[in-house]
């Protein structure tokens, strides 16, 4: 399987993306004077910086059809699985403690 080799300007991207997104969660929760001002900043440079992310590390348009274990999805034997009935009879006055 061949693997996309990310080049410089891409690794770049990924860590200050990273430095906005943990930024931008920090002036989210921070106590200021400005308040509501300095919070709403923080909480687009958070979602903003999520968004480009989430679109960097998951692309849609990924064409790669990865099956890492592909007998995981048939139907498995249950007779191979399950032990064999064992006749037993159940002495129901002791099961019921009487």
């Amino acid at each position: 399987m061949q693997q996309h080799q990310k080049t410089i300007y891409e690794k770049c991207f990924i860590g200050i993306t990273g430095i906005a997104w943990v930024a931008g969660l920090l002036i989210a929760g921070s106590d200021s004077p400005y308040m509501p001002w300095l919070n709403g900043i923080g909480l687009i440079l958070f979602l903003g910086a999520s968004i480009l992310l989430g679109k960097l590390f998951n692309p849609s348009h990924s064409d790669a059809h990865v099956g890492i274990y592909p007998g995981c999805y048939q139907k498995p034997d249950l007779k191979a699985i399950r032990p064999k009935k064992e006749n037993r009879k159940i002495n129901i006055p002791y099961a019921l403690g009487i």
